[in-house]
C-alpha cells in the first residue's frame, strides 16, 4: 500500500469505521505498527477470544491457556471514533492472508476468530454473549479429555448471557459435534428460554470412537446466527489401533496389500476389525472383517482391482458390537499412469495441506485438469492430480571472469554428480505416483548473451567434441584457419574475437559444441531418472529466444527430450512438432498472461490456444497459474483471492473439456498433411545469422515463409539439416530409421519443395543432397545468399553449389532494405506482374546461368535454373520481410502461390476465402488422412480485430461431410463453405461413408464388485477404419459419473471395449451406457442393472 492510502484507510477508521489486519512473521511496516501502541481494549478482546477452540488447533496448541492465547494473537484497541482489530499469526505463509495455514478442515474454526474480529470491528455486537462452553463429566467437572465408555454420562454445556433486551423469550441453540475431518457425528437444535438474562442449554453425548473432536454451539435469535462458539473435545479408549502398516507401501494397478493393524494392547473382549480400501473417488474396492481374538494384532489382504487413481485410503476399524471405538487410516500411492495416446490439461500450479490449496486442486480437477507441475505428488494424487514435478532446473546463475566461465559449469564433475543425486532422490519419491513426466525446469538456458564457457573441463570436452567431428590436427586447421600443433593447445574464442581474427569457424564450433554440452547434461539427468522411473518422460519447460547464446539446438534436444514445452512463438512450436518423438508430452505455456499487449485473457485466445496446440501435433494444454503468492500478480491467476474462478480459465476449461471427449485422441494418431513442402531448421545457419544478421537472419525468415503458406492455406514441414545430411530427401517412402522418426510419421515424408530461409550457413553433406534432390525432380526455393558458409560458418566459394542457382555470390552480403521489386514473368513463361513496393535484397548476387525473371532496382530477382527432372528457385528477396496486411504481403502470397502451383503441390482440399484474390486465411486450415478417412480443421488467429470470414472447402471427389463439433451431418458434398471466427475452430471429417449408428453391447445385469465389459461397434464404418468412440455412464439418479468415461478406438469391423470395476458401493439400479462416434455424431446406448 502506497503511504496516501495507508493514509486514508486510517482516516477512514477515525472517522467510525472498522479494520481487521492480519499478519505473520513478517510483521506490520513501520506505519501501521504504531498501531499496537493505542490502548487496548479488554472488553473487545473478550468478547472476539471467548469460545474459540484454542486448544484443538494444531496452529495454537503452544499456548497454555486460551487466556495467553487470546493475549498474544489478538491486539484490540480504539482509534479515536474507529475500532481496530490486529491478528498477529506468527507463521508465514502466502497463501492464506487472514487464517494461519491449516487443512480444510479447521479452517471453520481459525475463521471464528476473524468472524468474531470483524464483528467487533464493525461495532455490531449481539445481544448475547459466550460465558463458558465446555465438556462436563458425569460428576458435572469440565474436562477437556474422556473415555469413550463415560460419553454417555457426559454433557456438552453452555452458558450464554444477555447484554441487552430481545423481542423474544426463546433462544435457538443448534449443537454439532464433528472430527477433525469434518464429519459430523451428532447434531440437535433446541430451543432454550432466558431467565434473569441468562441462558442454560446442554447436549447428551454418545459414545465416539476414539480421537479429536469439536463440539460447537450456534446461537440464533429469530431465525438469525447471533453468536457461536467451540469446544475441543479428545475422546480415548483401549484398546486402540497404535499403527497400520502395509505391503507393498507402493502399488502398481490391481495389485494386492496386506494389511497389519497393530494395538495399543490385546483386546480383553471379543472385538472385530473392519477394514476397506477406497480411491480418491470415494469407491469402495475392497473390504474384509477380521476377528481379533486376544492378538496384539491381525492381518488382512486387501485387493485393488478396479482403481482409478493415483493413491488409495487403507482404513481400519475396531468394533465393538456394531460401534467403532478405534479408527486409522493410511493412504499408499499407486503408479497409475496417464493415457498417452490422448489430450492432457496441466496448470501451474501447487498443492499442500494448506486450505486454499485443497480448494485450488479440488476446483482444478473439476475444471478438467489433470496434471500440475508445482506441488506436492501426494497432495495432487489426493485431489486426483497427477504431478510433473519441477525437479530441477538447469539454467546459468551468471558468469565469472575473462574469458567467461559458465556458473555453475555443465562440464564440472560435481555438479553433475550433485545434481544426479538430487534427481534420483526425488525421483524415487514422486515415481510410485504415476507422475506424467518429469520437468528439469522451467526457462532452462545455457547462457544469456555471453560466450560461455572457457572452463578447464568444458575445453577439454570442447577438444575431445572436435576430434569426433574433424578427426585430424590438420583437418581442424584447415577449417579454423589456425597453425595448432597439439590437441592440448587448441581452445574457443569469443565472436568479438573471431570478428577481429575473421575465425568464425572456431567461434561457431563453440556454440554448437556448447549446444551439445547443453542437450548432453539434459540427457544425462533423464537418463538418472530412468534408473528410478523406466518409463519416464523427461524435458524441460518454457524456451526463450532460438539464437546463438540459449543453447538451444531444437534438433538435438527433440532426440532427448519427451516432456517439450515452448511458449506460443510460432516458428518453436512448429519445430516441437515436426521433429517430437512418439509419446512426447509436448504443449506450450499460455493462460492469465497480461504483461505483453493485448496480453491473453481474453476469450478468443483462451478458446484458440488448446486448439492450437492440438492442430500443431501437441497432446496438452499447459495454462499459468494457477493461484497466486500474495505478492505476486494476482491478475494472473485462474482462481482469483476471494476463491472464484476467473472467466479466463473456464473459457480454455471448456474447450479442452470438449478435446478430451475424444477430438483430440482421434486427430493425434492422424497423419498431419505437409502438402509436399519442407521448411530448413539449422542451428548452423542461426549462427551464421549471429555473424550477419542483415539479410533478416534465419529465425525471421522462417517465420516469414511459415506465415505465408499458412496464408494460402497450406501447410508444411520443418526438416533439420541433420536429417537432411542423412539422406532424409533421397529415402521418401521408406520405413523412417531411427534417426529420422518423429511423432507422425511411419514412413519418410515425401516433399516435393524444400525452402531455405536465409539458409546461409550448409555443410559439404547439407549441399549434396539438395543437389541431387533437384536432379532428382525437387524444387528448391531460397530467399537470400544460401549456402555461402560451410557447416562450421566458415565463408565459401563453392562452384557447383552456386551453379546449382546459376549465380555468383559476392564475398559478403550486400543487404539493401526498401527496394522496390518487379516479377513480371512467371515458370513457364507467362506473364503475372508482381509488383513489390519495399523488399530486402542481395545487392552482390551476380547471375551466371541463371535466368532472372524479375528485378529489384538493376538486381537481378527471382532466378531459375532447371537441373534434371528439377529446379533451384533464387528469389533474391528475404522472407523476413513479410507483413501480411501490407500490399507487399498480397505480392508474396501470389508469388508462392505460383510457385508451389509449377511444383504441383497443394492440399487435398483446397481452401479460398469469399472476400475476393487479396483475402488470407489469417491462421491455419490443417488436413489430416487417416487411411480413406480425411479430416480438415480451421482455426483463425484470436488477436483483434475480431472478423468473421466464409471459407469454401473445395474437395476432389464427393464426401459425406460431418461438422465434428456438433456432432451433424452436413451431406454429401464436393464443397461446402465454413463461417471461421477469432479464435473458434472448426473441424470436420470428411469420410467416403455414412455413419448412422453406434451398437452398445453390454450385460443386462451385473452386480457391483464385478467387472463391467462395454462393447462398441460402429454401424456401417469399413474395414479396418479407424474411428474413436466416447463411453459415458450414468448413475441410476442420472448423474454422470466423470471417472467411468472413456475415449475408445474402434475398427471398421470390430469391436472396441471398455472395462470398467463396479464399485461395492455404486449405486444398484438401471444404469445407462451411452456412446458416440467423434467423427460423426452417431450415437447408442444401452441399458445395465447394477444389482448388490
Amino acid at each position: 500500500l502506497t503511504a496516501e492510502a495507508k493514509y486514508k484507510l486510517l482516516n477512514q477508521v477515525a472517522n467510525g469505521g472498522g479494520l481487521v489486519m492480519a499478519f505473520m512473521s513478517r510483521g506490520l511496516d513501520r506505519y501501521f505498527k504504531r498501531l499496537l501502541e493505542l490502548p487496548r481494549d479488554d472488553d473487545g478482546a473478550r468478547f472476539i477470544t471467548t469460545g474459540i477452540p484454542f486448544g484443538g488447533l494444531p496452529a495454537w496448541q503452544r499456548f497454555k491457556s486460551s487466556e495467553e492465547a487470546a493475549r498474544k494473537l489478538v491486539t484490540v484497541a480504539r482509534l479515536r471514533n474507529g475500532r481496530i482489530v490486529i491478528l498477529n499469526f506468527g507463521s508465514w505463509s502466502a497463501n492464506t492472508f487472514i487464517i494461519p495455514p491449516c487443512p480444510p478442515e479447521h479452517v471453520d474454526y481459525y475463521m471464528m476468530l476473524v468472524a468474531k474480529a470483524v464483528v467487533w470491528a464493525a461495532g455490531k455486537l449481539p445481544p448475547v454473549a459466550i460465558r463458558t462452553i465446555g465438556i462436563a463429566n458425569a460428576q458435572g467437572k469440565l474436562v477437556g479429555e474422556i473415555d469413550r465408555t463415560a460419553l454417555p454420562h457426559a454433557k456438552a454445556t453452555l452458558t450464554i448471557i444477555l447484554t441487552r433486551r430481545i423481542s423474544t423469550r426463546y433462544i435457538a441453540v443448534t449443537w454439532r459435534v464433528r472430527d477433525i475431518t469434518g464429519a459430523v457425528h451428532l447434531q440437535k437444535s433446541v430451543r432454550v428460554k432466558w431467565r434473569n438474562g441468562e441462558i442454560r442449554s446442554s447436549l447428551p453425548l454418545m459414545r465416539l470412537p476414539e480421537g479429536t473432536y469439536f463440539v460447537d454451539a450456534i446461537v440464533k435469535i429469530d431465525g438469525k446466527c447471533a453468536n457461536w462458539c467451540s469446544a475441543p473435545l479428545t475422546v480415548t479408549s483401549h484398546p486402540t489401533i497404535a499403527e497400520l502398516q502395509v505391503t507393498p507401501k507402493a502399488l502398481h494397478p490391481n495389485d494386492a496389500v496386506q494389511v497389519v493393524a497393530k494395538f495399543t494392547e490385546p483386546p480383553q473382549k471379543p472385538m472385530r476389525m473392519r477394514f476397506q480400501v477406497h480411491d480418491n473417488f470415494g469407491r469402495l474396492l475392497d473390504e474384509r472383517f477380521v476377528d481379533v481374538g486376544s492378538f496384539a494384532q491381525v492381518t488382512c489382504k486387501l485387493s485393488t482391482d478396479g482403481v482409478l487413481t493415483n493413491s488409495v485410503r487403507i482404513s481400519a476399524a475396531l468394533m465393538d458390537d456394531d460401534e467403532i471405538a478405534s479408527a486409522k487410516t493410511l493412504t499408499i500411492p499407486v503408479d497409475l499412469p496417464l493415457p498417452r495416446d490422448d489430450f492432457s490439461f496441466l496448470f501451474w500450479g501447487g498443492a499442500g495441506d494448506v486450505y486454499v490449496w485443497r480448494y485450488v486442486t479440488r476446483t482444478l480437477f473439476e475444471l478438467g485438469v489433470d496434471t500440475s507441475n508445482i506441488g506436492g505428488v501426494a497432495s495432487l494424487a489426493r485431489d486426483n492430480i497427477r504431478a510433473l514435478p519441477y525437479i530441477t532446473r538447469i539454467y546459468a546463475r551468471g558468469v565469472e571472469g575473462k574469458p567467461p566461465v559458465r556458473v555453475p559449469c555443465l562440464t564440472d564433475p560435481q555438479y553433475r554428480a550433485n545434481e544426479i543425486a538430487k534427481l534420483r532422490d526425488r525421483a524415487t519419491a514422486a515415481a510410485p505416483f504415476g507422475t506424467t513426466g518429469y520437468t528439469l525446469g522451467d526457462e532452462n538456458f545455457l547462457a544469456g548473451r555471453d560466450d560461455v564457457c572457457f572452463s578447464e573441463t568444458c575445453k577439454a570436452h570442447f577438444r575431445k567434441y572436435l576430434r569426433s567431428i574433424y578427426g585430424s590436427l590438420e583437418r581442424l586447421n584447415a577449417e579454423w584457419g589456425t597453425n595448432y600443433r597439439a590437441w592440448d593447445d587448441v581452445a574457443p574464442i569469443t565472436l568479438n574475437e573471431a570478428r577481429k581474427a575473421g575465425r568464425f569457424a572456431q567461434w561457431a564450433d563453440h556454440r554448437m559444441h556448447m549446444e551439445s554440452v547443453f542437450a548432453e547434461v539434459h540427457e544425462l539427468f533423464a537418463n538418472a531418472i530412468r534408473k528410478v522411473d523406466r518409463d519416464a518422460r523427461v524435458g524441460f519447460d518454457g524456451a526463450f529466444g532460438t539464437d546463438s547464446w540459449h543453447g538451444y539446438d531444437w534438433w538435438k534436444l527433440s532426440r532427448i527430450m519427451d516432456v517439450w514445452n515452448v511458449y506460443p512463438d510460432p516458428v518453436q512450436v512448429e519445430l516441437v512438432r515436426s521433429f517430437q518423438r512418439p509419446n512426447t508430452y509436448s504443449g506450450f505455456w499460455f493462460g492469465g498472461y497480461i504483461r505483453y499487449a493485448p496480453g491473453q485473457r481474453y476469450e478468443a485466445f483462451e478458446r484458440w490456444a488448446p486448439w492450437y496446440a492440438l492442430l500443431h501435433g501437441m497432446n496438452s494444454a499447459w495454462w499459468f497459474k494457477a493461484f497466486s503468492n500474495a505478492r505476486e500478480l494476482c491478475q494472473e491467476d485462474a482462481i482469483a483471492a476471494d476463491l472464484r474462478i476467473m472467466p479466463a480459465v473456464r473459457w480454455t476449461a471448456e474447450e479442452v473439456r470438449e478435446l478430451k471427449g475424444g477430438i483430440a485422441k482421434l486427430l493425434l494418431k492422424c497423419a498431419r498433411e505437409h502438402c509436399g513442402i519442407a521448411i530448413l531448421y539449422s542451428q548452423a545457419c542461426v549462427h551464421a545469422s549471429t555473424i550477419d544478421g542483415s539479410l533478416g537472419g534465419h529465425v525471421r525468415s522462417q517465420r516469414g515463409i511459415m506465415h505465408i503458406i499458412e496464408h494460402i492455406g497450406l501447410q508444411y514441414d520443418f526438416i533439420s539439416d541433420a536429417q537432411v545430411a542423412a539422406g532424409l530427401l533421397a529415402r521418401a517412402g521408406e520405413r523412417t530409421p531411427s534417426e529420422f522418426v518423429t511423432a507422425q510419421r511411419a514412413t519418410v515424408p515425401r516433399y516435393r519443395v524444400v525452402i531455405l530461409p536465409c539458409a546461409h550457413a550448409l555443410s559439404d553433406e547439407v549441399r549434396r543432397q539438395l543437389i541431387a534432390f533437384v536432379r532428382n525432380g525437387g524444387i528448391v526455393i531460397a530467399d537470400v545468399r544460401p549456402g555461402v558458409m560451410d557447416g562450421h560458418c566458415k565463408p565459401i566459394d563453392e562452384a557447383q553449389w552456386q551453379s546449382l542457382f546459376g549465380v555468383k555470390f559476392a564475398p559478403s552480403a550486400d543487404a539493401r532494405d526498401g527496394q522496390s521489386m518487379t516479377i513480371a514473368r512467371g515458370l513457364m513463361g507467362e506473364r503475372i506482374e508482381l509488383q513489390f513496393e519495399r523488399v530486402l535484397v542481395d545487392g552482390g548476387v551476380k547471375l551466371t546461368d541463371g535466368e532472372a525473371l524479375g528485378d529489384a532496382n538493376g538486381v537481378p530477382a527471382m532466378i531459375v535454373k532447371r537441373n534434371g527432372d528439377g529446379c533451384a528457385i533464387l528469389l533474391n528477396a528475404s522472407f523476413a520481410g513479410y507483413n501480411a496486411e501490407s500490399q507487399d504481403g498480397v505480392m508474396w502470397r501470389k508469388l508462392l502461390r505460383h510457385l508451389l502451383e509449377f511444383a504441383r503441390v497443394g492440399a487435398w482440399a483446397t481452401t479460398e476465402i469469399r472476400r475476393g484474390e487479396d483475402a488470407y486465411l489469417r491462421g491455419d486450415a490443417v488436413q489430416y488422412r487417416d487411411g480413406a478417412y480425411r479430416y480438415i480443421a480451421m482455426l483463425l488467429r484470436p488477436e483483434p480485430p475480431n472478423i468473421k470470414v466464409t471459407v469454401r472447402v473445395r474437395l476432389p471427389e464427393a464426401r459425406w461431410v460431418y461438422d465434428m463439433r456438433r456432432g451433424k451431418c452436413i451431406g454429401r458434398r464436393r464443397e461446402f463453405n465454413v463461417t471461421v471466427t477469432n479464435g473458434r475452430a472448426k473441424a470436420f471429417a470428411l469420410l467416403p461413408v455414412r455413419i448412422r449408428s453406434v451398437a452398445v453391447i453390454a450385460p443386462k445385469r451385473i452386480r457391483r464388485g464385478d467387472e463391467l465389459a462395454i462393447a462398441v461397434r460402429v454401424v456401417g464404418a469399413p474395414d479396418g477404419a479407424r474411428h474413436v468412440v466416447r463411453i459415458e455412464v450414468t448413475s441410476p439418479s442420472g448423474e454422470l459419473i466423470r471417472h467411468y468415461r472413456a475415449n475408445v478406438e474402434v475398427r471398421g469391423g470390430e469391436r472396441g471395449m471398455h472395462r470398467m470395476r463396479v464399485a461395492l458401493n455404486d449405486a444398484v439400479g438401471a444404469w445407462t451406457i451411452t456412446a458416440h462416434d467423434i467423427a460423426t455424431g452417431a450415437k447408442g446406448s444401452a441399458k445395465v442393472m447394477v444389482i448388490r
